[in-house]
């Protein structure tokens, strides 16, 4: 799909590059891997530019720069989406910057973290589930942690 049938949603764009360099990941293929999550963060990094306050913005900035191996950005610009949208101020969108930031932590090895997040996520309400958190594949590094299948057993049992 080319990015201009994609700029009727602002983030298009960037999503297609996203999962592009997460299937690229997935089969291996490194180099075209970060060639298009660096596509994504050049096409996220304007649109923060452009609206520093856009909370989404700092979380898909993060998740590019995770999936990049810059750590420290990656946490710090996660940590930015919460600040600009915590969960106290929007029931809603507040806990899909703090399910952004648990991503970041589990993408960056950061597991306790991401588990701690996570764990809270699905205690209240918001969009995450554990049968979600089983098939994302952003979460794929939690899969054989102890503490994340203790997590989902625990929630699972009290669906």
């Amino acid at each position: 799909m080319k990015d201009e049938a994609l700029s009727a949603k602002p983030e298009g764009a960037f999503e297609k590059y996203l999962c592009e360099g997460i299937a690229y990941e997935k089969l291996g293929q490194a180099a075209e891997s970060r060639s298009a999550f660096l596509k994504a963060k050049e096409l996220i990094e304007g649109a923060v530019r452009t609206a520093p306050n856009y909370a989404s913005g700092h979380a898909n900035l993060a998740r590019a720069l995770a999936h990049l191996g810059e750590k420290e950005a990656a946490i710090a610009a996660a940590k930015r989406a919460t600040e600009l949208l915590p969960e106290s101020a929007d029931a809603f969108e507040g806990p899909v910057m703090t399910a952004a930031l648990a991503e970041v932590y589990a993408l960056t090895g950061e597991n306790a973290k991401a588990i701690e997040l996570l764990d809270g996520l699905l205690s209240r309400p918001s969009e995450v589930t554990a049968a979600m958190l089983k098939l994302d594949p952003a979460l794929d590094r939690l899969r054989d942690d102890p503490a994340f299948q203790k997590m989902l057993t625990q929630h699972e049992s009290k669906a």
